[in-house]
């Protein structure tokens, strides 16, 4: 980053991650009732232990988020400058910090970098999204910053994905623009130039949809369908420096601060464009009751068929494209807690294609 840039980022200065932990059990003893279908006799410390032992699953299940760390919330260190996305676990620059930088910010620091609070939790990155080409601070042409950020596993060829993440302009900001990218690549190359010069996004932002937001976060998604093998997602400006819009969003901001672009970005999440939910708690509290479907684009997929077995293989529930939900009943009797299994047949509108899925789900009450 030139100098006078640094300069600007300098001038705005005004936890360890979730894990579980599972006490020793007689684990022999603990089959032997569950096998036995008695698991609603187990005393509070084996219900315990179950509870926790399904919410680590449910909450670390890749089919949540295939990206780590997405909400930028585990680190290496606590950031105490700019620049300093390398402290960030599982994200880094893929620019040569001689030719772009990017930001991490968490409240671990007792610095407010750039008037920015995150979406939720602790930590955040951001982003110079655009430089206008008059105004006090002189950069190269076409400068912006990009995140790089790592998938729990490799994407499957033709299948689609779900993305979604938040948005904030920087109240530093003079300008907002429309354009913001996401491109999924196979590997962590660092380059030594700015993308809009040489690459497209695999995704792009609606053109005349400005980041203009200060004071609310924007949720921005989209769609993707893998060419297979990608283990890296990458946002920033993809657009080249003639071909995306601009708007002077305060021009008292913009002869202030500068001529530029800064957006914060928050809360990431990659998924399958179906997911199969693997925990719920049909106990009638009104949270969670029903076991169903996340899907992110009905209007491409249908569900024709869904069974749900027990541990034994005994099918407890069958339904077509009438399903809204499993309550956790067989012929009107709760089921008891334990595993299950699930199998969906998903049909593809286009070509009418069908795919079958599979997972477990885990039945708490």
């Amino acid at each position: 980053m030139n100098l006078t840039l640094q300069a600007y980022k300098s001038t705005s200065l005004s936890s360890q991650p979730f894990s579980c932990f599972l006490d020793k059990v007689n684990k022999a003893e603990f089959y032997y009732l569950y096998n036995k279908q008695c698991i609603t006799n187990l005393n509070k410390v084996y219900k315990t232990v179950l509870f926790f032992y399904s919410c680590c699953f449910a909450f670390f299940a890749p089919a949540q988020n295939l990206l780590l760390n997405g909400d930028f919330e585990e680190y290496w260190e606590c950031p105490d400058n700019l620049a300093q996305l390398n402290l960030c676990k599982h994200a880094f620059n893929p620019i040569d910090n001689n030719v772009s930088t990017s930001d991490y910010f968490n409240l671990c620091s007792s610095i407010n970098f750039l008037d920015g609070m995150p979406y939720s939790g602790n930590g955040y990155v951001g982003v110079v999204a655009a430089f206008y080409p008059y105004g006090i601070y002189s950069v190269p042409p076409g400068y912006c910053e990009y995140i790089q950020i790592n998938l729990s596993e490799n994407l499957i060829e033709n299948e689609e994905y779900h993305f979604e993440f938040f948005v904030k302009l920087s109240e530093r900001s003079g300008i907002a623009i429309d354009c913001i990218g996401i491109k999924f690549v196979e590997d962590s190359i660092l380059y030594d130039k700015l993308f809009w010069e040489t690459q497209s996004a695999d995704w792009e932002n609606i053109k005349g949809n400005y980041i203009d937001n200060i004071a609310e976060w924007k949720k921005i998604e989209g769609r993707f369908i893998a060419k297979g093998n990608e283990k890296w997602l990458i946002v920033g400006n993809f657009c080249s420096v003639n071909d995306f819009s601009s708007t002077v969003f305060d021009s008292l901001k913009f002869l202030t601060y500068g001529n530029f672009s800064y957006i914060f970005i928050d809360k990431f999440a990659v998924s399958p464009s179906v997911v199969l939910p693997n925990i719920f708690t049909p106990n009638n509290d009104g949270k969670n009751d029903l076991w169903t479907i996340k899907i992110f684009n009905p209007e491409s997929i249908n569900i024709t068929e869904i069974c749900l077995y027990n541990r034994w293989g005994k099918l407890v529930f069958k339904a077509g494209r009438e399903f809204t939900g499993w309550d956790g009943n067989y012929n009107g009797q709760p089921c008891s807690e334990g595993t299950y299994f699930a199998t969906v047949l998903i049909e593809n509108k286009s070509n009418n294609s069908i795919k079958k899925l599979s997972g477990n789900i885990t039945l708490l009450r």
